[in-house]
């Protein structure tokens, strides 16, 4: 599987000679990985069990290994660094896990709902100091409200976003909202 998407991931840089690449990095399902043989006994070889941060541990392990397949790829295209990788907020991005990310190479794309003070990634990555983007539920995420293609009922992003909404989507104000202590910076980090 590594080598499979290193193969695609060189072919993606090469294409588009891009500095930046998306892994995804969330929807992952713990009890899925629960559920396999081979993902208990990987985990068991490693001296890990079967809790939120053993999975955690796994979804690291993926993320550094396909980020070492990155490097590989772009030292063959003849790059002169690596790409820095995108993820989408998820558990990782959260205070306690965040330390399986490092500021230098990963971007933060926000897909949560900002106006919700409780979620605690948007103030842990901008502390952080990583680099943020944007794309929040309650503003600006651009499949929100057209659940229709998908399924009959609302989707968990309704309801649709006009372009006030989309317009007045300001990534400082969030960031003032959250009370990001180091908000100089962190404005300096928002690439989108």
């Amino acid at each position: 599987m590594y080598e499979v998407l290193q193969d695609i991931h060189r072919d993606l840089m090469d294409m588009f000679k891009t500095n930046q690449v998306h892994l995804g990095g969330e929807e992952y399902h713990f009890g899925c990985w629960n559920s396999s043989q081979q993902v208990v006994d990987w985990l068991a070889e490693r001296g890990r069990g079967r809790e939120e941060e053993d999975f955690l541990f796994l979804w690291s392990h993926f993320q550094n290994t396909s980020y070492q397949n990155l490097e590989f790829a772009s030292e063959e295209l003849g790059m002169t660094e690596p790409p820095r990788v995108t993820l989408w907020s998820s558990q990782v991005t959260w205070p306690k896990y965040l330390n399986y990310l490092d500021p230098d190479r990963h971007t933060v794309q926000f897909w949560t709902d900002a106006s919700d003070l409780s979620e605690p990634s948007i103030k842990a990555v901008a502390e952080g100091g990583f680099k943020m983007v944007f794309s929040n539920s309650d503003g600006l995420y651009l499949d929100c409200g057209f659940a229709g293609w998908v399924w009959d009922s609302p989707s968990w992003c309704s309801p649709y976003k006009g372009w006030q909404t989309v317009y007045q989507n300001d990534p400082y104000a969030i960031l003032e909202t959250h009370g990001v202590a180091n908000l100089d910076e962190a404005k300096g980090n928002i690439l989108g």
